[in-house]
C-alpha cells in the first residue's frame, strides 16, 4: 500500500484499483466523483470542482491548522513543501525558483544522453515512438529516482516544459508495477505546479489532437498528428487554458475506460464554446486499451483513423439552461420540476457529472439539460440507480445492422450465463431489445430465473441488468417507493432473491408482478395524505422484469413467465468479470436501436403459440421479424418445445388429476353429478394424511375448470358433468380416456 493511499483510506472509502481510486465527495457529498491518484496523492472532484493534494486535502477536510496538517502528513511518510498557512488564508506556492531548475536540467539532459538499447527498443517497438520524437522531446531512462529513494523501478524520463522553461520531470515507470506502488512519480513533492499542457509546441498547429497520457501524445506525433496531453490525468483541466484552442479544430482521443470517457466529455463540454470544432473519438477498441494500441497493437493507419473521425459528429456547444421568468423561443419559464419521462426520450445522458436528456430530433439525437414543457423547465432525476449513457454515443457509429446487434447480445450473455438449452440464449437476447422499445407492446414476457443457491441466479439478474434499458435491480425495495417508481420511470426491473409469497414475504413486490406483464393493469394505492376520493391513486407498473429466487411462484404468474431452472455452472469461464467497456458499447448500440424504432410501426406477425404462451411471446417474435427474420424457425421451434413442456407440466397437474378423477368416476357410476364430499374422498384414497386435500381446495379447483355447480337430491353440495366441457378438458390435458 502506497502512502497516499494509507492516507486517504484513513478519511474516506476508496473504489477501485490501480493507480487511479474513485470516492463519495466529503465536500459536495455526490458519490464516486472524487477522483485520487494514489501515485501524486493528487485529487479532484469531477463535481465541485475541488483539486488539489493531500494537504489541500487534508486542510479542508478537517480545517485544520498549518503545524497540525504537516505533522499528520507526516506520520504517513508524506512530505510538503508548502509556506505556512491557516484555514481560510488562500494558498500560496512555493515559487518556482524553489526547486532547482538547473538541477531538473541536468538531471534531464543526463538522463537522456544515457538512453540503453533495450529501452530505446521498448519506446520504438512498445510505445511507438521514432527516433525524431525521441530525441526532439528529450526522452530519458532512469535506473534509480534522485528524489525518492524507496522506488525500486527503472523509469522512462519525460521533461515538461512551459514557456520553454523546464517545470517538471515525468518518471514513468518502464515495466509493469505492483499493486499499490505508483506508475509515474513527479520529479519531487511539493511542486508549485502539476498540471501542464504536453508538449507545448504543438499548439502552433491548428487542428489538435488531446490524447490521454504524455506517452500517447507522443506516438500520435510520431505518427503525424499534432497532439498534447494534460499531464494531470483524464478530466484534468485549467481554465486558463482554453483561450488557447479559439477556433482550432480539436480531437480528443481518451483511453477506453470510464475515466477516459468522462474525462474526454468534460474537456469537450469546455472546449466547443471556443473551439471551432470538438470531436470525442470512441475508437473501439477494448476495456482501458488506448490511441498507443490502435498503432502498436493493432497496426492501424493514421488514415484508418481520420476515416473514423470523419465518420464522428462535431460536439454541440451545450445550451445555458433556462431560469424561472427567462424566455426561449418564445416562451416563458414559470417554475422548475423534475420530470424523467419526457416526449421524445431515447435515454439518460451523464455529462459532466450532471444528468441529462436523450432526445430525438428528426433522424437524429442531442443531449439537452432541460426542456420546456407548457412553461414548465423540466430536468431528469439526477440519482436514478440505472446504467447512464455518456455524451460519447453521440459519435456512435449507426450501422443499421441490428441483426449482427442481436448477434453481439447473444454472445455477450453467453460469455457471463449458462442455462440448460442453447436455444434460450435467443429468447434472452430478443428479451433485451424489446425493453428498448417497450412503448410499442400491450404485453411482456417476465423472466423467471428458478434453483437453488449458487446456480447462477443472480448473475443472470446482473447480466441482463447490464443491457437492458434503464434497469434497476431491487434488493430491499420499500412499499412508498415501488409503485411510484415503476409509474414514474418505467425502469426495466430486477428482482434478486426477495421473499415474495407466505408469511414473511414481501407482499408489494408480489402485488406489482401480478400487474406488470400486460399493459392497462393499474394497482391501487391509498394515501393516507389526502383526502376522500383523492386517497386512492392508481399506479401502472407495466414493464420488462426480472425475477431471481429459490421460491416457486403461483401457477398464475409463472404462466407469465420465461422459465429457466438454473444448474451448477459446468463452463467455469462463466464466472468471469464482467466487462463494462463491452457492456457500454452494446448499451450504446441498443440506444441508437430505440432510437431507429421507438416511433415506428412494428410488422403484424401470425400467432406463434396458443393463449397466454402467445401474449408473451409476441413482442419477442415482432423483433425478431423487424431485425432478423432468417432465425424465425429456430425460434419458433425453440416456443414450440416451450408449449410442449407446459402441457406436460399441465398434464401432471393437479386439474388434470381432478378430471382423470372425473372421467374415472363417470365411467364407473353413469352419473351426470357428483357430491365434492364423496369426489374429495375418492381422490384422497391413495394420498398419505399430511397430503390429504381439502373438500374447499378441491371445490374451488373443479370450479375453476369450468363445471358448474349445483345441489344434488340428498340436499349436498356437488357438481353437473357436461359432456362438451370434459371432451375439451381431456384433450387439453391430453389424457387417455
Amino acid at each position: 500500500m502506497s502512502k497516499y493511499e494509507g492516507f486517504y483510506s484513513s478519511k474516506i472509502s476508496l473504489k477501485g484499483s490501480g493507480t487511479q481510486r474513485t470516492a463519495d465527495c466529503p465536500f459536495c457529498r455526490h458519490k464516486n466523483d472524487l477522483s485520487i491518484n494514489i501515485e501524486t496523492g493528487q485529487c479532484k472532484c469531477f463535481q465541485c470542482d475541488f483539486e488539489g493534494d493531500a494537504f489541500d486535502f487534508l486542510q479542508k477536510l478537517e480545517k485544520k491548522y498549518f503545524t497540525q496538517v504537516k505533522e499528520e502528513l507526516m506520520r504517513y511518510g508524506i512530505e510538503t513543501i508548502r509556506e505556512k498557512q491557516e484555514p481560510g488564508v488562500v494558498k500560496e506556492r512555493k515559487s518556482l525558483s524553489a526547486i532547482n531548475e538547473r538541477e531538473m536540467l541536468h538531471y534531464a539532459e543526463k538522463y537522456a544522453n544515457s538512453l540503453p538499447d533495450h529501452v530505446i527498443s521498448h519506446l520504438k517497438e512498445a510505445r511507438g515512438l521514432t527516433d525524431k520524437i525521441i530525441n526532439r522531446y528529450q526522452i530519458g531512462f532512469c535506473a534509480k529516482h534522485p528524489n525518492y529513494p524507496k522506488d525500486k523501478y527503472e523509469r522512462l524520463t519525460i521533461p515538461i516544459r512551459k514557456n520553454g522553461k523546464i517545470v517538471n520531470i515525468r518518471f514513468h515507470a518502464l515495466g509493469e508495477v505492483k499493486e499499490g506502488d505508483p506508475k509515474t512519480l513527479p520529479y519531487c513533492a511539493g511542486l508549485p505546479e502539476a498540471t501542464f499542457l504536453f508538449p507545448e509546441d504543438q499548439l502552433e498547429n491548428d487542428v489538435i489532437y488531446i490524447a490521454e497520457g504524455e506517452l500517447d501524445a507522443l506516438c500520435a506525433i510520431s505518427n503525424g498528428l499534432s497532439a498534447i496531453t494534460v499531464t494531470g490525468g483524464a478530466g484534468s483541466w485549467k481554465e486558463e487554458w482554453t483561450p488557447l484552442f479559439k477556433e482550432k479544430k480539436v480531437i480528443i482521443i481518451y483511453d477506453c475506460d470510464t475515466t477516459g470517457r468522462k474525462g474526454a466529455g468534460k474537456i469537450a463540454a469546455i472546449l466547443s464554446s471556443v473551439a471551432k470544432e470538438v470531436k470525442v473519438i470512441a475508437l473501439g477498441l477494448g476495456s482501458k486499451e488506448d490511441l498507443k494500441d490502435w498503432f502498436v497493437k493493432y497496426d492501424r493507419t493514421k488514415e484508418e483513423l481520420e476515416e473514423l473521425i470523419s465518420r464522428t459528429k462535431v460536439m454541440r456547444a451545450s445550451k445555458k439552461a433556462t431560469a424561472p421568468g427567462e424566455r426561449t423561443k418564445n416562451k416563458t419559464i414559470t417554475k422548475e420540476q423534475t420530470k424523467t419521462l419526457v416526449p421524445g426520450l431515447v435515454h439518460l445522458v451523464r455529462e459532466d457529472g450532471i444528468v441529462k436528456y436523450l432526445l430525438k430530433k428528426d433522424d437524429g439525437i442531442r443531449i439537452e439539460e432541460r426542456i420546456v414543457l407548457n412553461s414548465v423547465a423540466c430536468k431528469p432525476k439526477q440519482d436514478l440507480p440505472i446504467k447512464m449513457l455518456g455524451p460519447d454515443i453521440l459519435n456512435e457509429t449507426r450501422s443499421k445492422n441490428y441483426g449482427q446487434l442481436l448477434k453481439e447480445v447473444i454472445s455477450f450473455i453467453k460469455n457471463y450465463i449458462e442455462i440448460p438449452f442453447d436455444s434460450h440464449y435467443l429468447l434472452l437476447a430478443l428479451w433485451v431489445l424489446h425493453t428498448y422499445i417497450i412503448d410499442k407492446f400491450s404485453s411482456t414476457p417476465l423472466l423467471y430465473f428458478y434453483g437453488v443457491k449458487e446456480t447462477g441466479k443472480s448473475r443472470a439478474g446482473e447480466v441482463l441488468g447490464e443491457l437492458a434499458f434503464m434497469c434497476e435491480r431491487l434488493t430491499s425495495p420499500t412499499e412508498a417507493t415501488l409503485f411510484r417508481g415503476a409509474d414514474y420511470f418505467k425502469t426495466s426491473l430486477v428482482i434478486d432473491e426477495i421473499k415474495l409469497w407466505g408469511l414473511q414475504g414481501h407482499q408489494e413486490v408480489a402485488r406489482l408482478i401480478n400487474s406488470r406483464y400486460k399493459r392497462g393493469i393499474k394497482v391501487p394505492r391509498v394515501n393516507t395524505n389526502k383526502q376522500g376520493e383523492d386517497q386512492i391513486e392508481y399506479y401502472d407498473v407495466f414493464g420488462p422484469l426480472v425475477i431471481c429466487t429459490t421460491e416457486s411462484i403461483p401457477d398464475t404468474i409463472e404462466s407469465r413467465c420465461i422459465v429457466f431452472l438454473m444448474q451448477r455452472n459446468s463452463r467455469v469461464e462463466v464466472e468471469c468479470m464482467i466487462d463494462e467497456e463491452w457492456a457500454r458499447r452494446l448499451r450504446n448500440q441498443l440506444t441508437l436501436f430505440r432510437a431507429d424504432y421507438f416511433d415506428k410501426t412494428l410488422p403484424q406477425t401470425d400467432q406463434v403459440a396458443r393463449r397466454r404462451l402467445n401474449e408473451i411471446m409476441m413482442p419477442l417474435y415482432q423483433i425478431l421479424m423487424l431485425i432478423a427474420p432468417g432465425r424465425e424457425e429456430k425460434f419458433k421451434e425453440t416456443v414450440q418445445r416451450i408449449e410442449k413442456a407446459k402441457e406436460k407440466e399441465e398434464g401432471m397437474s393437479l386439474e388434470a388429476e381432478i378430471v382423470e378423477a372425473i372421467i374415472r368416476y363417470q365411467q364407473d357410476t353413469n352419473e351426470n353429478t357428483f357430491s365434492t364430499r364423496e369426489f374429495a374422498k375418492q381422490l384422497n384414497g391413495q394420498r398419505i394424511e399430511k397430503e390429504k386435500l381439502s373438500d374447499r381446495l378441491i371445490g374451488v379447483r373443479v370450479k375453476r375448470l369450468g363445471f358448474e355447480k349445483t345441489k344434488l337430491p340428498n340436499g349436498k353440495r356437488g357438481f353437473k358433468i357436461k359432456a362438451e366441457l370434459l371432451k375439451k378438458l381431456t384433450l387439453r390435458f391430453d389424457i387417455d380416456s
